[in-house]
């Protein structure tokens, strides 16, 4: 973790673009009645606990990321978030998905620069 931020670790940043994944292509764009993974004290949805198993972590990663290829697949470039008070096309959620996980995997960069010191280029 970084000394700046004890949520920001890697089991965090998986566990936190896992939430966004969901949120933004089942909950936001096809309105899928599901357990939003953020919330409370933790609305990042950032935060693990010891008992947080990482492969666990990337399993369920990967079953959003599986989910909302499923939601690209069934809709248009210009078709409308169907959550009530969003107004975002799956054109806008899809760019902005690229930009969250890029942002991200610069955050993942700084975690093992931390840990082994080497500057990626």
């Amino acid at each position: 973790m970084l000394p700046t931020s004890r949520l920001l670790t890697l089991a965090g940043l998986i566990r936190h673009l896992t939430a966004v994944e969901r949120g933004w292509f089942r909950i936001v764009l096809v309105g899928e009645s599901i357990r939003d993974l953020g919330g409370g004290d933790d609305p990042k949805a950032m935060r693990v606990s010891d008992s947080d198993r990482l492969s666990d972590l990337i399993a369920a990663y990967e079953v959003e990321c599986a989910e909302a290829d499923k939601v690209i697949a069934s809709m248009d470039l210009d078709d409308v978030a169907r959550m009530p008070g969003h107004a975002e096309t799956l054109r806008w959620v899809m760019l902005h998905m690229i930009e969250e996980t890029a942002r991200h995997n610069g955050h993942a960069d700084l975690l093992r620069e931390s840990i082994d010191g080497a500057t990626g280029e």
